[in-house]
């Protein structure tokens, strides 16, 4: 919950876009969103953890935010 949390502030994009037309997303929002979780950070990373966000389209139409954590 905390990952998402921060996720969240530093990207707010990661919520579907048709609740950021009507509100402020909160983690909440994201957990329909959740798949699974596999996260191996890697603490000794020059410049820190590397994480970008990409939205695909969905087989059932519209799009999901997918997190890719480079560590």
């Amino acid at each position: 919950m905390d990952l998402l949390r921060r996720g969240l502030a530093l990207c707010p994009e990661l919520a579907p876009p048709e609740i950021r037309r009507v509100r402020h997303p909160i983690v909440e929002d994201l957990l329909p969103l959740v798949s699974e979780d596999l996260v191996g950070l890697r603490p000794m990373r020059n410049g820190g953890i590397r994480i970008e966000c990409q939205r695909v389209p969905r087989k059932e139409g519209g799009t999901i935010a997918v997190v890719f954590n480079y560590g």
